[in-house]
């Protein structure tokens, strides 16, 4: 396979990478819509019983961890084809862009802070009607 074979595989590979990454955003994007839909109906509507709005919340709040845990694994898995693949190319940009990242970033990432915005609207929901 010559270098240029190599180089448009990677090329390829890091726009698949950006197109799920993008995909990831807008799903926490629907998830955050939804959400904040339930609690504007919730707080709008007298009649909007309680037991309803935080099952509703709860449920779409494990099925955005749930999302956000499944984009995690592919993410990763991406990366470490990408890494893979830079040890035959002549410069590596992603593995020594981690390597320069600080170590609070790595060790907080974004998935903890993704995961912030479902976990507080469980304990919203909990905090509406405690199961």
């Amino acid at each position: 396979m010559s270098a240029s074979d190599r180089v448009e595989i990677y090329r390829g590979y890091v726009e698949a990478l950006m197109v799920s990454e993008g995909k990831r955003q807008s799903a926490n994007q629907v998830y955050l819509s939804i959400s904040l839909a339930i609690v504007t109906a919730f707080s709008t509507f007298t009649e909007f019983p309680a037991p309803l709005a935080a099952a509703m919340i709860a449920f779409v709040a494990v099925i955005w961890i749930s999302t956000i845990a499944t984009y995690r694994s592919h993410s990763r898995t991406k990366f470490r084809v990408i890494e893979e693949m830079e040890k035959e190319l002549p410069f590596a940009p992603f593995t020594r862009e981690w390597e320069r990242m600080p170590d609070f970033s790595k060790k907080l990432g974004l998935t903890r802070l993704e995961m912030l915005a479902p976990v507080v609207l469980i304990v919203f929901a909990a905090h509406i009607y405690p199961f």
